[in-house]
């Protein structure tokens, strides 16, 4: 006995349907490698949170910012790159204010998965792009209101 047409048919059109949603479903899921890189860059992000919040503390102890990022109490954060152990790169921009680095190895800006805090009142966002970049924060206390 044969399939109708139509079934026929039906059974072509469903097939592609499916195997088209397949290849979509995996452009939208990244691949374990791509995965592990953005944990590595979400460690990058940690890590420049805890730098910039210990700054920030050593400024309000000391009413000035530490000349190295060596100088501050380090906590659940690394002064180092996870992969290459180059410490993060910190620099004095002005009295209160300081700036600190990472490279990161993928892009959170398309997707929005940004590390966000607090440092002095002030709310960041750490939005970058795939290679270096780096973030300008003030160790001021900023008053409400």
């Amino acid at each position: 006995m044969k399939p109708r047409k139509s079934f026929v048919v039906f059974v072509a059109v469903f097939s592609i349907l499916a195997l088209g949603l397949v290849f979509i479903g995996a452009g939208l899921i990244d691949s374990p490698a791509v995965m592990k890189l953005r944990k590595l860059d979400n460690r990058r992000a940690s890590d420049i949170k805890g730098m910039a919040m210990a700054v920030a503390d050593f400024y309000k102890k000391n009413n000035a910012l530490p000349q190295k990022v060596t100088e501050v109490t380090v906590g659940r954060f690394s002064l180092a790159d996870p992969v290459t152990s180059i410490s993060y790169p910190y620099r004095v921009v002005s009295e209160h204010m300081f700036a600190l680095c990472a490279t990161f190895a993928t892009s959170n800006l398309k997707y929005g998965r940004e590390t966000s805090f607090y440092v002095a009142g002030t709310y960041y966002q750490l939005h970058h792009d795939k290679g270096q970049t780096c973030f300008e924060f003030d160790a001021l206390k900023k008053d409400a209101g």
